[in-house]
């Protein structure tokens, strides 16, 4: 449900996060190591796999046109 109005970038990196900490991994270490992860699938995703993600969302908007180009393409 958040996914359309975070994207879906922002959207897995909460997600990492919340469900590491979620699991009772609470240092700052096992975060991290849960973010990283959650970058990696989204960067398989959408760059190796070249799977289609929802990418129209406020965030990319504010961004300059090249960097909304690379984000909108990549990530």
């Amino acid at each position: 449900m958040i996914v359309p109005i975070l994207g879906y970038l922002v959207s897995t990196l909460l997600l990492g996060s919340f469900l590491t900490w979620r699991l009772g991994h609470r240092s700052l270490r096992r975060t991290l190591n849960g973010i990283a992860s959650s970058f990696a699938v989204v960067i398989v995703f959408r760059t190796m796999l070249q799977i289609k993600t929802p990418d129209s969302i406020w965030l990319y908007d504010q961004l300059p046109s090249a960097t909304r180009a690379l984000m909108l393409t990549y990530f």
